[in-house]
């Protein structure tokens, strides 16, 4: 098995509908497979596939909170759907670990 998870986040960029609503977001659908979304997603998409950053030298900082809505497995492949109320411009979620 692969040392390194790679992460699909079934909504990794919650955008909102309106910015007075936080009611209001979309979610956008996720390949399937790792091999499906290195050949479908360029790399600014920010719903690419994305692997696992450990950095001994990572702190946590604080933020507003967010929701995982859901986890699941495919494979060797984490899947997250994430639902996050930090305001009407685009966001990216990262997953790192100091360990």
């Amino acid at each position: 098995m692969k040392l390194t998870l790679n992460i699909i986040a079934a909504a990794l960029l919650m955008t909102l509908g309106q910015c007075t609503s936080k009611q209001q977001t979309t979610e956008s659908a996720m390949p399937q497979s790792e091999e499906s979304a290195e050949k479908e997603t360029p790399k600014d998409d920010p719903n690419a596939v994305r692997s696992l950053v450990i950095d001994p030298a990572y702190t946590p900082v604080e933020t507003d909170p967010l929701t995982i809505q859901s986890v699941s497995m495919d494979g060797d492949t984490l899947v997250l759907l994430v639902q996050y109320g930090g305001g009407c411009r685009d966001h990216e979620f990262v997953l790192v670990s100091n360990q």
